[in-house]
């Protein structure tokens, strides 16, 4: 197999890694499907039908057709989807571990357990 040459990279150089770990470090990872989606693919019916990134049919396209971009542009708008209901998910799941039990109660009670210690003992 043939390894194709890639497409040149966009025009805006990425940032730093360094610069941009330390940004990344204090920003939100909150995800917005709908921002995704309006960004990559504000039409998509102008481009009709296209391949589903990494099928036969997506590395069968030449680099340069229009399509192949179009797909992973779809990808990341699919990918931008589950990050967003995961983490949707993940929310609700905290609050209803936060509404199961009465925690400071919890917290109180196993502060008065520790003045209970049990020295540890050699097992030989």
């Amino acid at each position: 197999m043939t390894r194709r040459k890639r497409p040149a990279p966009p025009d805006r150089p990425f940032p730093n890694s360094n610069s941009y770990a330390q940004s990344n470090a204090t920003s939100s990872k909150q995800v917005s499907f709908w921002e995704v989606h309006t960004y990559v693919l504000p039409d998509p019916e102008w481009y009709g039908q296209w391949p589903t990134v990494g099928t036969p049919e997506w590395v069968a396209l030449d680099d340069d057709d229009p399509l192949k971009l179009v797909s992973l542009y779809d990808a990341a708008r699919h990918w931008a989807f589950r990050l967003e209901t995961c983490q949707e998910a993940r929310c609700e799941a905290s609050h209803d571990v936060s509404a199961a039990e009465d925690w400071p109660a919890i917290a109180n009670e196993i502060r008065g357990r520790r003045e209970a210690y049990i020295p540890r003992t050699d097992a030989s």
